[in-house]
């Protein structure tokens, strides 16, 4: 009897790792109540268990689903390293100054490590220091002030930023304030000193800012103009050290011990010793785990004469990563490295069969492997507002074979400067190719070809990868079923869309965005938008709900011209001054003066001659914004009842710093933490108002 032949074509590990990375990536908003996670949770896992009984298998679904739900757990133990205890208060401070420095025009940021307040140990902290730059890498800096907790999501975006550095909380500190005494330098610290030494003694400083990136993936030197033009040339890939960098080095690495006469076991053995190291170096970051743990599989195979299957490796990655750190999983890094390979993997043999039919075969090849990464990462560029240039698969056919010559040539030069400074000429090689890919990104950066696209979401997101992988050879083995997914998955894709453009009309809501010891207060009415305060979040909040003009901004401090030019960004109709800070190029409103346009009401409040901030008066109420300088709600000496609601910003006498103090007429004197995620949304009702985390 002629066995017949299966439809699905599963890859166990892969697969498993896919649902584990969903559970993740899903479990904010599955367990937050986020309604468009649950329906996508409840239909993914209700079709394929429909498919599974009608197919006679259940394996496939309890393995997934099981997957699914450990993705789950394993979210809430990421998590909880945020969860570290609260300080309040002028707190006592001791750490070793990192090399993760970074220098502004007035401050230094540093990271602290082997941190203690109060004498007790606790994690790094990121500290802002103004007014000195005598800080050098390895010294202990002693100093009092305020701690504020790390946040893990920053306007629904995972703050990988601090994660990946072990980031627990932020301080500012005087130079003056502090003192300072000597340490110790780490091997790490002491191999990447001496190497960014020899760069940027050897080559230009833009250039040598480059260099150091595409090694150790510290993009601080990196001149912003020239990012930029890496960015949208769609070759900014190269600046961090990715799976592509390791590639190269692993291939020295081969090639020299093979001129050695090594035999395989010295070669697995000295090479996973290198990747290890090398991944030491660059601070374990995601693609550089990715890529080594890949080769050592792939190396492994060799050695057992097992064969090698690129996406099980790229699986057992993917586990042992996110297994060891968790929120790895929302890490954009981590997810470019992870599905433009994907997509390499699926996609590359089929493209280049395509292609090879018109140009030759070695050239489609190449346009193959750039084409395939692009569209594993499609959703996660859009998702993460990145660019896309229609031109950046010819300037990866040109840049990434220069860039396969010139990098192997500047880590060996690097490092035999590192060691005989007198080599140094060797780098002036290194620094001509890395002129002529900048002229490259500089051409290609500035063309017609640039666009962005719009947040695919949850659900969009979903159904593009469905027929992503389906289209692959790792999931579906008949054509027709493959073409079936296709079709269904890009009416589900039109479905969605042609739903999300229904007009829908506009809540009247009430926003916080919050940034360390300050924070922007948002008022939504119908059309027109109201905003008091700047910060940082605020140009991403903005773009989350879909607002691309101003109608009004109001800040209770000197507006600096640096402040003045975002807000000409965010495309600001009235600028209001509260207090004497005005000027002619916008308008100055004093104590218990009023100003009104559009739907808005403004009033400057003060009380025994001192400003406490101002009121907004619109069709749905009052709402009171208490100055800065009011950092206690007690010191406002308002009625609640004679305001809907009054932002008090910090309130150290009831919650301490880390603490927004809201009231309303119908929740008197309430305070609600920031501290677990960051921000909140505060929606109309019609008794009074209902708290939605921001998520």
């Amino acid at each position: 009897m002629q066995k017949k032949d299966k439809i699905i074509h599963f890859r166990y590990i892969f697969y498993s790792f896919l649902a584990f990375f969903l559970g993740i990536n899903i479990a904010r908003g599955l367990f937050g109540g986020n309604l468009e996670s649950i329906l996508l949770v409840a239909t993914i896992f209700s079709v394929f268990a429909i498919i599974c009984i009608i197919k006679k298998i259940y394996k496939p679904f309890v393995i997934l689903f099981s997957f699914f739900l450990i993705g789950n757990c394993f979210y809430f133990i990421g998590e909880t390293s945020f969860n570290v205890k609260d300080y309040y208060g002028n707190v006592s401070v001791v750490g070793r100054v990192t090399d993760d420095i970074t220098d502004y025009n007035f401050s230094k940021q540093v990271v602290l490590d082997e941190v203690r307040i109060e004498g007790e140990r606790a994690g790094n902290v990121r500290l802002t220091i103004s007014g000195g730059y005598k800080i050098e890498v390895g010294q202990y800096v002693a100093f009092e002030g305020l701690v504020e907790r790390a946040k893990p999501f920053k306007l629904k975006s995972f703050n990988s930023f601090d994660y990946r550095a072990g980031v627990k909380y932020y301080a500012n500190a005087d130079y003056k304030d502090m003192v300072i005494t000597n340490g110790y330098v780490t091997v790490g610290e002491s191999v990447r000193g001496a190497v960014r030494e020899q760069l940027f003694e050897n080559m230009s400083e833009r250039n040598a800012g480059i260099s150091y990136a595409v090694l150790f993936g510290d993009k601080c030197d990196v001149d912003s103009d020239i990012h930029s033009a890496y960015k949208n040339s769609g070759i900014v890939h190269l600046l961090s050290v990715s799976g592509l960098h390791v590639s190269f080095l692993i291939s020295l690495i081969f090639f020299l011990l093979k001129l050695c006469r090594a035999n395989i076991y010295v070669r697995f053995i000295c090479t996973t010793i290198f990747i290890l190291f090398y991944a030491y170096l660059c601070g374990f970051i995601p693609s550089v785990m990715r890529a080594g743990i890949m080769a050592v599989v792939y190396m492994a195979s060799k050695m057992l004469r097992k064969r090698y299957d690129s996406i099980t490796s790229l699986g057992i990655a993917g586990f042992l990563i996110c297994i060891f750190s968790p929120l790895t999983a929302l890490d954009y890094g981590f997810q470019m490295s992870f599905f433009s390979v994907a997509g390499v993997i699926m996609l590359t043999k089929p493209l280049t069969k395509i292609l090879s039919k018109a140009i030759p075969y070695k050239v489609a090849t190449l346009i193959a492997l750039s084409l395939s990464a692009q569209i594993g990462i499609i959703p996660i560029t859009a998702n993460f507002g990145v660019t896309i240039n229609i031109l950046s698969i010819f300037a990866n056919l040109i840049a990434v074979p220069l860039f396969g010559i010139l990098y192997p040539f500047l880590f060996v030069s690097s490092v035999l400067c590192a060691i005989m400074p007198f080599m140094g000429f060797l780098l002036l090689v290194a620094d001509f190719g890395f002129n002529v890919i900048n002229a490259l990104a500089n051409f290609l950066g500035t063309s017609v070809g640039i666009f962005g696209l719009s947040n695919f979401g949850k659900t969009i997101s979903a159904i593009y990868f469905l027929i992503f992988f389906s289209l692959g050879k790792f999931l579906l083995k008949k054509s027709f079923f493959k073409f079936v997914c296709f079709c269904v998955g890009l009416l589900s894709i039109t479905s969605v869309l042609a739903f999300y453009s229904i007009p829908l009309p506009k809540e009247n809501v009430v926003g916080y965005v919050g940034y360390s010891w300050g924070g922007s207060v948002v008022v939504e009415e119908g059309d027109q938008c109201l905003v008091v305060g700047y910060n940082s979040n605020l140009p991403q909040y903005l773009s989350l709900r879909g607002i691309d003009e101003i109608d009004g901004f109001i800040s209770m401090d000197f507006i600096k011209e640096e402040t003045f030019n975002k807000l000409s960004k965010l495309k600001v109709k009235n600028i209001i001054s509260v207090g004497e800070n005005g000027n002619e190029e916008y308008i100055s409103l004093n104590a218990n003066q009023s100003y009104a346009f559009g739907n808005f009401y403004i009033t400057a409040i003060e009380q025994q001659e001192k400003m406490l901030g101002v009121k907004i008066t619109c069709s749905e109420g009052d709402i009171f914004v208490a100055s800065e300088e009011n950092f206690s709600y007690n010191t406002l000496n308002l009625n609640p009842n004679k305001n809907n609601i009054i932002f008090a910003g910090q309130n150290s006498g009831l919650a301490g710093g880390d603490y927004l103090c809201v009231s309303s007429a119908n929740i008197k004197n309430a305070s609600y933490s920031l501290a677990k995620d960051g921000n909140m949304m505060f929606d109309w009702a019609e008794n009074g108002i209902w708290i939605r985390r921001i998520d």
